[in-house]
């Protein structure tokens, strides 16, 4: 009889816990895949001609300054006289579309992210010395290496694009939904967990900005300035090593 009662009292036991389970299954969306979608668009923006080669030299060197001298972006283009530039910037975004389901009796919320987009803007502006214009060589010689700039750029950023992918498609394996949480914290939640599924990119993107800056300072090299000088001799102002 013991045995009898005691298998009774196990079957209700787990009939409770699957009724509870089943409520908390009902109470939440279902679990599904969650899928990654990064965006990358490049935004570019028309020749700027109106400026002269001592402004565009003394804006690279104020940039150099203000990002710490040597170790940065600027350092190695900040010892030229600067007759082009190619002035960018990075944005991303992240938004995280998803499905809710509120318990009005409880007053309880719950949801499960359907999909994550990372989004990665690069805008930016090839400036080149108005005392250029009529100088068809140096124009010509110093667009092309302001477009050299550009397309390294854009290579390292779709190559950030991949990674960024993998990264994200990792951090929501096997997600599951979040709550029941009070519905008045859904804001905070979903921020929380947006959040956290963000944090896995910025090791990678810190990786591609120290390649990207090694890359960005080969092009501006003296063996590659040498190179441009001799393509239109006469034309080019000497190599500053002081940067003055």
């Amino acid at each position: 009889m013991q045995t009898k009662n005691a298998l009774r009292l196990a079957a209700v036991i787990f009939s409770l816990i699957t009724a509870a389970s089943d409520a908390f299954a009902q109470e939440c969306p279902p679990a599904a895949p969650v899928a990654v979608y990064v965006h990358f668009e490049h935004k570019q923006n028309p020749v700027e001609k109106n400026i002269t080669s001592r402004q565009l030299t003394d804006e690279i060197r104020t940039a150099d300054i203000k990002a710490g001298g040597d170790d940065n972006i600027f350092a190695t283009e900040a010892h030229w006289m600067v007759g082009g530039l190619n002035r960018s910037q990075i944005k991303t975004s992240y938004s995280m579309p998803f499905l809710r389901r509120d318990n009005k009796t409880s007053g309880t919320t719950c949801f499960m992210p359907r999909e994550f987009h990372y989004n990665i803007v690069y805008e930016n502006t090839i400036f080149i010395a108005e005392d250029f214009k009529l100088m068809g060589c140096r124009y010509s010689a110093t667009m092309a290496h302001e477009k050299r700039h550009e397309k390294t750029d854009l290579k390292m950023l779709e190559g950030y694009a991949l990674d960024a992918r993998k990264a994200l498609e990792k951090a929501v394996s096997g997600m599951r939904p979040t709550g029941p949480f009070p519905a008045h914290q859904m804001e905070e939640e979903y921020a929380k967990l947006a959040k956290k599924i963000a944090e896995t990119l910025p090791p990678i993107y810190a990786r591609m900005t120290q390649i990207r800056r090694q890359k960005q300072a080969d092009i501006d090299s003296y063996d590659n300035y040498m190179r441009d000088t001799a393509l239109c001799p006469e034309q080019f102002p000497r190599f500053d090593e002081a940067g003055e």
